[in-house]
């Protein structure tokens, strides 16, 4: 199951960006396609490094997929943003395997929706989003119940953007 979730989101983000380049090839814009960001809480636990990188891009529209590394897993997912000069609206989904949980990892999926700070002119970049995530230890039981509770949960990260890329029109 979670090779066929794997695989569509990855074919999936392979067409679009195929499709944008070409549709859009006339338009002029740039934009930062690589971010190296460092997150408190956030999909990874209580703090994460993370990669992201565009896989399509319009004017006011990019399609960014993000992995790393944190203290309760290996965070992973891909939003949509929306917006306009340094400012988006992101919403997407962000994934986690957790590494630390017994007796075997677990894998945990959820909805996110935040805020993106990304300017095109310099190389700072920030967010704030809030997730949820599928609490099975703290469950509505105590402490190891069996029923898992679903808890809100928020992140924020800065990072350093790299390789801005300008498509000029043909």
């Amino acid at each position: 199951m979670k090779q066929t979730i794997f695989t569509f989101v990855l074919l999936l983000g392979i067409s679009f960006q195929s499709l944008m380049a070409q549709r859009y090839e006339k338009e002029t814009f740039k934009r930062h396609r690589n971010v190296v960001s460092f997150e408190l809480m956030g999909s990874g636990g209580y703090s994460s490094v993370n990669y992201s990188f565009v896989a399509a891009s319009f004017k006011n529209l990019f399609l960014d997929f993000k992995l790393g590394v944190g203290t309760h897993g290996f965070p992973h997912g891909f939003s949509l943003n929306a917006g306009g000069g340094s400012h988006y609206f992101q919403g997407g989904v962000m994934g986690r395997w957790d590494y630390y949980k017994e007796p075997s990892p677990r894998y945990t999926v959820a909805p996110v929706i935040g805020y993106k700070l990304q300017p095109a002119e310099k190389r700072f970049f920030f967010n704030v989003y809030v997730t949820s995530f599928r609490d099975n230890y703290f469950g509505a039981s105590g402490v190891g119940g069996k029923n898992p509770v679903v808890k809100p949960w928020f992140g924020i990260g800065a990072g350093y953007c790299f390789s801005a890329k300008k498509k000029e029109a043909k």
